[in-house]
């Protein structure tokens, strides 16, 4: 089920249901992947101040209705508004031409589900989806400006290889490619 997602997105899916099983909840809500989202994801947590991030599990450790906390080791099921929330991720990632699905791509999911208290604490955070798409686009653009440079660099050894004593230029070959 999570073939295309980053592995730092599989972290997070987990992180979400460690934070379930402590905050007692039955199902993954869209509060707990976005829990999960602010322990792995260094980009997202950098958006917020300091003191933002533990008031927003106070206030998840408070609206906990359940007490009983499962073992970690139960399955979890997700709640139909987290199952929307992965596959507006998935949109995000194809809007965006990306083979792979991403932390911020599960952090547009959550916001494109507004009703939930995970969407509403992000934007009264100043978050919002454009702010995030754009975000998005500028670290794509930088990949790709990076990837044309390694590109290029790749390109320049190919031929200083061919230039080489033929004795030598089979073994970096393999190297290059």
């Amino acid at each position: 089920m999570f073939e295309r997602y980053e592995e730092s997105a599989r972290r997070v899916i987990f992180f979400a249901r460690y934070e379930t099983s402590t905050l007692g909840g039955d199902y993954i809500e869209p509060e707990h992947l976005l829990l999960g989202l602010l322990r792995e994801c260094q980009v997202i947590k950098s958006m917020f101040p300091g003191g933002a991030i533990e008031s927003l599990r106070r206030e998840l450790e408070q609206r906990s209705r359940n007490e009983i906390h499962h073992q970690t080791s139960v399955d979890i099921p997700l709640s139909n508004g987290a199952k929307r929330v992965l596959a507006y991720g998935a949109e995000e990632a194809e809007r965006m031409n990306d083979r792979m699905i991403s932390c911020a791509h599960l952090a547009a999911g959550i916001l494109r589900e507004p009703e939930t208290f995970a969407s509403q604490w992000l934007v009264g955070q100043g978050v919002t989806l454009e702010r995030l798409r754009e975000t998005m686009i500028n670290k794509m653009q930088a990949t790709r400006t990076n990837d044309d440079i390694v590109n290029r660099l790749r390109v320049e050894l190919r031929e200083a290889v061919e230039q080489l004593d033929w004795t030598i230029a089979p073994a970096l070959r393999v190297h290059l490619r």
